[in-house]
């Protein structure tokens, strides 16, 4: 190995990607030859998200080196990354094949490398989140008896990750993985008993720390369990499912959030009866029959499901007036949580001034303004929720100018539909389609910037 190559090897560990690049260019202008260097700058170029150059560099590491083992592994990381990428659009389902083709290649030249194995596990479980999330591979009768299809997947990472731990028992990243498939398969007892093994081979290892963390947190055991995920944290601090956990037990502090914590539980109950209720008024709507329910009850049921959802949320955000809880906050959890609670608060905004307008005025006019106004005043909270919420850098920039045009547009819209009441007909006919306009383009921003909180900032696995 040449010497820009140990020094990549030492940035890469130290997640210096830039310096990395670099050395790792001098290296491949002496020895274009190379397949390690190209792996390698794979590597860096996919954490700099550009995404052709480093499917390039790891389908240049397969090409100089058909055989060599570790270009199928990074081309196969490398698939997997942009799989994450392009989740929920047309094109993820072809960077997962395309990882598991790569990583069965890499198995077959070394059928003796644990780590293979241990990645050929995470895309099973990728597989089962895929089949996890499609409403398509559920039916009526998995719905209430409660079986799910995506189990085999759990089971096939399962087996996968044991043949790896049968060539390294003291495998860490292995051990991680099967404590979290013990987990999804619900054998907790197993899965605890996964995570004393891995503490006994590594006493450092954060992951495991993080999960036993959780374990005991399972237990009510809350002062102990925070113990747990700082120890993970200390050790890797951005571990997010130690985060997770600190957060989980600062909102345990709440009475009130314990309480609410119970009805999350029950809620899956809850929500298959306000469908059963719901399903039922439908029957009873198309024959003239009477319901058998009174007319509130799909409505206590509906807010009672919502009320398990929306609270922790909110509490996530009741943190955030505490420094040290605070800092401990995700970034995601904390976009989720401002985005869920802007809506409430722009739907309750829209309702409470629309109603109490119409009241006041008592007339069709006053109803239109008040409506509007609320809108105007509500549909901004979307993308400035967003922007608030999401961690400095380049991009923020970009995402401040969005809101500002959004919050602008809302404003404009609402004071040219105030004003065309003093203007001549003709230019009132005027004001009233372009106050339309910019409050539908507003609307329309502030359903992108939904899409976009939802589908990438909130994506678990990004």
């Amino acid at each position: 190995m040449g010497v820009h190559l140990e020094r990549a090897e030492i940035l890469l560990q130290q997640s210096r990607y830039e310096l990395a690049e670099k050395e790792l260019r001098e290296e491949l202008a002496t020895d274009p030859e190379n397949s390690l260097a190209h792996a390698w700058l794979s590597l860096c170029l996919i954490e700099f998200r550009q995404y052709e150059a480093a499917v390039k560099e790891a389908d240049l590491a397969i090409h100089v080196a058909p055989d060599y083992s570790y270009a199928h592994y990074v081309q196969a990381s490398v698939a997997l990354r942009l799989y994450r990428e392009y989740r929920r659009t047309l094109n993820d389902v072809k960077q997962l094949q395309k990882s598991e083709l790569a990583i069965a290649e890499a198995i077959r030249l070394e059928p003796e490398n644990a780590d293979y194995f241990c990645f050929l596990a995470i895309l099973h479980i990728q597989r089962a989140e895929r089949w996890e999330k499609s409403l398509e591979t559920m039916t009526v009768s998995d719905l209430f008896t409660g079986k799910r299809p995506y189990r085999d997947c759990y089971l096939k990472a399962l087996e996968t990750v044991e043949r790896g731990l049968r060539i390294n028992p003291q495998h860490p990243e292995s051990l991680n993985i099967r404590t979290a498939i013990l987990s999804e398969l619900g054998r907790k007892q197993q899965a605890r008993a996964n995570v004393k093994s891995a503490l006994l081979n590594d006493p450092e290892n954060p992951s495991a720390l993080s999960s036993l963390g959780w374990f005991v947190l399972d237990e009510e055991r809350n002062e102990a369990a925070l113990q747990h995920f700082m120890a993970a944290l200390r050790i890797d601090p951005q571990l997010e499912n130690a985060k997770l956990g600190v957060v989980e037990v600062y909102k345990r502090r709440y009475l009130t959030y314990r309480w609410l914590s119970i009805t999350t539980k029950i809620g899956r109950i809850v929500a298959y009866f306000f469908l059963t209720i719901v399903i039922g008024e439908l029957i009873f709507a198309i024959f003239p029959i009477n319901s058998i329910f009174p007319r509130w009850l799909p409505v206590i049921s509906f807010g009672y499901c919502l009320l398990s959802i929306v609270f922790p949320l909110v509490f996530t955000l009741v943190l955030q007036f505490n420094s040290s809880e605070k800092l401990a906050t995700p970034s995601t959890e904390l976009i989720k949580a401002s985005f869920v609670c802007g809506i409430i608060f722009a739907f309750t905004c829209y309702c409470t001034s629309g109603t109490i307008g119409a009241e006041v005025l008592s007339n069709m006019e006053a109803r239109k303004l008040t409506v509007l106004s609320a809108l105007a005043l509500s549909v901004p909270l979307i993308p400035v929720a967003v922007t608030i919420a999401y961690p400095p850098g380049r991009e923020k920039v970009w995402m401040v100018s969005y809101a500002a045009v959004v919050v602008i547009l809302s404003l404009v819209g609402m004071t040219l539909f105030i004003a065309r009441n003093y203007m001549p007909p003709a230019v009132g006919m005027i004001l009233t389609v372009v106050s339309f306009l910019c409050l539908g383009i507003s609307g329309s921003a502030a359903f992108v910037s939904y899409l976009f909180a939802t589908i990438i900032l909130t994506s678990p696995l990004r």
